[in-house]
């Protein structure tokens, strides 16, 4: 069946005639309770309230990494703070060097290293040198 020009019924109500009835009260010009913080509020503090630990990470490959994307840079940011067990928001990916290795005379095969320098931020010097040791005793995660 195709529509018709002219519908066989009327509407059933007019919402225009009855409009719905006004609020029984005014709105309080205070809330009675505070808003609760954002859970990560505190993160925000001013960076340098915090211990640094720098370190490398080298990532090897027989093909070209490209990390110029801000998504991969992102991934790249979750694994190590996967691999520290610590928030992403605790990881700052600084540099990212490039190097190839050609290897071999008929059969040349390249080696693509990407050396990634990165920052973790602690709160206290405890965590921080729990993390020194953790990164010394791992080559790789």
């Amino acid at each position: 069946l195709s529509p018709t020009d002219m519908p066989t019924q009327r509407p059933s109500r007019n919402p225009t005639q009855r409009p719905t009835p006004p609020p029984t009260q005014s709105p309080t010009l205070f809330p009675t309770q505070l808003p609760s913080p954002a859970p990560t509020v505190w993160i925000q503090h001013n960076k340098f309230n915090f211990y640094e630990l720098q370190a490398k990470l080298e990532i090897t490959s027989s093909f070209h990494v490209n990390i110029s994307a801000a998504s991969v840079q992102e991934d790249i940011i979750q694994s190590i703070a996967l691999g520290l067990s610590i928030g992403r928001e605790y990881v700052r990916l600084d540099t990212a060097d490039t190097m190839t290795t050609v290897s071999g005379r008929r059969l040349q095969a390249n080696t693509e290293a990407l050396l990634l320098g990165f920052t973790v931020f602690t709160l206290n010097p405890e965590q921080r040198s729990f993390y020194v040791a953790q990164l010394e005793e791992t080559a790789t995660y």
